[in-house]
C-alpha cells in the first residue's frame, strides 16, 4: 500500500469489518457494528496503535469503495462535501454532526444488511472488499454507511489523539478527492494510502505535543 503497507508484516488476511443494517422502510437510518475478523489474530498483534489505524483503514476504505461505485451520480459529490464540511479551516474538531443512528434509537430488526470487510491481499496491499446488499437504492444507502461509519469509527477510536488524526485524514482524502476526483479504480488505494499516511503523522505529531 505505500508508506505503510508494511507496517504489520501480514499475509493475505480479513482483518476488520464494519457490519451495517439499514431500515427497510426508511434507507437513511442505519446501524453499524465495527468488530475484529475472526481469525486476525492470527495475522497481527493486536494493541491499541494498530487497532486505530485498522480502524481508520476500515472508514476509509469504505468511502473510497462507495466513490468509485458511486462514479458521477450526485450522491458521491455529497459524501464528499458532507465529509468537508466537517473540516473548518485548520482546527481539529472532535465533535461531528452525522446521521448515525444508535441501536437504542432506532431498533432495526431485520432489515437490509451490508457488510465491508478491510482485507490485506497477498500483494501486501490493504484493500476494502464490499458485500453490496439485494434491493435499496445505493444512492440513498451508500451516503448514509459512509457517513454512518465514520461517526462509529471516531467514537470507538481509543483516544483523543488518533481521534483528532483521523478527522486530519478524513480531511487530506476529502481534498485529494476534490483536486483528482474519484472515478478511477487506483483512487481506492490512493485515497487509503493518502489518509493512513495522513492520520499516523497526525498522531505523531499531537503524541509531541502532548494532546
Amino acid at each position: 500500500m505505500g508508506l505503510f503497507s508494511k507496517l504489520f508484516g501480514l499475509e493475505s488476511a480479513e482483518l476488520y469489518e464494519a457490519n451495517f443494517v439499514f431500515d427497510r422502510q426508511d434507507l437513511r437510518y442505519v446501524n453499524v457494528e465495527i468488530k475484529r475478523c475472526r481469525g486476525s489474530g492470527n495475522y497481527v498483534e493486536w494493541n491499541a496503535y494498530t487497532e486505530s489505524i485498522l480502524m481508520g483503514l476500515l472508514a476509509f476504505g469504505h468511502w473510497a469503495k462507495n466513490m468509485y461505485n458511486l462514479g458521477n451520480d450526485t450522491s458521491a459529490y455529497f459524501i464528499n462535501d458532507t465529509i468537508e464540511s466537517l473540516w473548518q479551516g485548520n482546527v481539529y474538531h472532535e465533535a461531528l454532526d452525522l446521521p448515525y443512528s444508535k441501536p437504542e434509537e432506532y431498533p432495526i430488526e431485520p432489515g437490509i444488511r451490508w457488510r465491508t470487510i478491510l482485507c490485506k491481499n497477498r500483494n501486501d496491499v490493504f484493500v476494502p472488499n464490499t458485500i453490496v446488499p439485494f434491493g435499496g437504492d445505493p444512492s440513498i444507502m451508500a451516503p448514509a454507511s459512509v457517513l454512518a461509519l465514520i461517526d462509529c469509527t471516531r467514537r470507538e477510536l481509543h483516544d483523543k489523539k488518533w481521534r483528532l488524526a483521523f478527522l486530519v485524514g478524513l480531511h487530506e482524502i476529502s481534498t485529494h478527492y476534490k483536486e483528482n476526483g474519484h472515478t478511477g479504480v487506483s483512487q481506492i488505494t490512493n485515497a487509503m494510502d493518502i489518509g493512513l499516511a495522513a492520520m499516523v503523522q497526525a498522531e505523531e505529531r499531537l503524541e509531541k505535543e502532548g494532546v
